[in-house]
C-alpha cells in the first residue's frame, strides 16, 4: 500500500534536511514523498534537490512548484490533488518522524481495512518537550464517538500525523481553506464530522518542533478573527448535520469552544490586539450561544465550567471572592 507523504515548503532551511532523511529513514519503504515549493525566500528548495538528487533509496520523490506564495493550506491542497497513494499523511517540514512512524500507522489499517483515518501519538521538541497521549480506544467505528472524542480533546487537532484514506478526503471535500490561519483546527473539526471509522496507534508517531516565533506563539488580529470564523462555521456545520447527532454535542461544542476562547482572549496580554477588537468578537460569538441550547443546559453547564475554573485558582483567592460574592447577596 502506498502513502504519499506531504511537505510543503517555505522558509525552512535549518530544519528541511533532516525532516526529509527522517522519511528516507523509514522501516516502511512504499511511500512517496511530495513536496511543494511554496515560493520561499531562503535557499530550502537548492537544499531540497540537493538531497533529492543524491537519494539511491526505494521512496519516490516528487517536487512541485508553486509560481508564487500561496500558503499552507493551498500547498497542502496541491499535495492532494498530485499524490498517488491510497493513504495520505501531512508533514511539516521543520518536524520529524521517528524511523518506524509509517510503519506503525500503517500496520493498523491492516488490521482494519478501508479505514478512514489512523492517528498515532505526538512529542512536542524545541521550545516544550512533552509527550501527548491519544486518550480515544484503538478502534472506533461510530461517527458520533470519534466526534465526542474530538471534542473532549481525546485526540489531537493537528492536520499532520493523521494517516487519512485519500479517497475519503476527495469524497467528503476535506480540502484545506486557504488564506486561514489555524487552519488545523477547520480541518480537523471536518475530518471528525465525516469520519466513521478510526484506528489509534499508541506509540509516537511525529516529533513536533515548537519554534519561539511560530504563528502561535506571536498571535495578530487575524488569528483571533480566522479562529472565531472556525467556531462559527463549525457550528453551522454541526447543524447542517443535526439529524444524525445529539443536541448535547452542539450545545457541548458552542459552550466549550466559545467560553474556552473569550475567556483565553480576555487574559491574553497582546499589544496587537485592543480592547475594542476584543470586545467585538466577544460579543460576535456571543450571539451565537442562546441559538445552541436550552436554558437549562446552559445554566447547568455555565456552573460546572465556574466550579473548574475555580479549582485552578489558589486557595486564599477563592476564599476572597467568596467573601466578595456572599457581600453582594447581603447587599441585595
Amino acid at each position: 500500500m502506498k502513502v504519499s507523504i506531504i511537505i510543503p515548503i517555505y522558509n525552512v532551511a535549518p530544519y528541511i534536511e533532516a525532516c526529509i532523511q527522517s522519511v528516507f529513514h523509514q522501516t516502511y519503504k512504499d511511500i512517496e514523498v511530495i513536496i511543494i515549493d511554496d515560493c520561499g525566500t531562503d535557499n530550502s528548495m537548492e537544499i531540497v534537490e540537493r538531497i533529492a538528487s543524491t537519494y539511491k533509496g526505494k521512496i519516490s520523490i516528487k517536487i512541485l512548484h508553486h509560481d508564487q506564495n500561496k500558503g499552507l493550506s493551498a500547498a497542502r491542497n496541491t499535495g492532494i490533488k498530485k499524490a498517488t497513494g491510497e493513504y495520505l499523511f501531512f508533514l511539516d517540514s521543520d518536524d520529524l518522524l521517528p524511523n518506524d512512524a509509517i510503519q506503525n500507522l500503517v500496520y493498523q489499517t491492516t488490521k482494519h481495512p478501508n479505514i478512514d483515518f489512523v492517528i498515532g501519538e505526538i512529542k512536542t521538541t524545541g521550545a516544550e518537550n512533552r509527550s501527548y497521549p491519544l486518550l480515544s480506544d484503538t478502534y472506533l467505528e461510530s461517527n458520533e464517538k470519534i466526534l465526542k472524542d474530538y471534542l473532549l480533546f481525546k485526540w489531537n487537532v493537528m492536520a499532520c500525523n493523521k494517516l487519512i484514506k485519500r479517497e475519503f478526503i476527495i469524497t467528503n471535500k476535506l480540502y484545506f481553506k486557504e488564506g486561514l490561519y489555524h487552519e488545523d483546527l477547520d480541518f480537523s473539526f471536518r475530518l471528525a464530522l465525516s469520519a466513521n471509522s478510526m484506528a489509534c496507534s499508541k506509540t509516537v508517531t511525529y516529533l513536533y518542533l515548537i519554534r519561539a516565533n511560530s504563528i502561535t506563539t506571536h498571535k495578530s488580529l487575524k488569528n483571533y478573527n480566522d479562529n472565531s470564523w472556525i467556531i462559527r462555521n463549525n457550528l453551522d456545520l454541526l447543524y447542517q448535520n443535526k439529524q444524525k447527532l445529539s443536541s448535547f454535542i452542539i450545545s457541548f461544542y458552542a459552550i466549550e469552544t466559545i467560553y474556552a476562547f473569550n475567556l483565553s482572549l480576555i487574559l491574553e496580554k497582546n499589544p496587537s490586539i485592543n480592547r475594542q477588537d476584543k470586545k467585538l468578537i466577544i460579543n460576535e460569538l456571543k450571539t451565537i450561544l442562546p441559538k445552541c441550547t436550552s436554558n437549562n443546559f446552559n445554566r447547568e453547564y455555565i456552573s460546572s465550567y465556574i466550579k473548574r475554573i475555580l479549582l485552578q485558582i489558589p486557595f486564599n483567592f477563592q476564599v476572597m471572592l467568596f467573601n466578595i460574592y456572599a457581600k453582594i447577596k447581603r447587599l441585595r
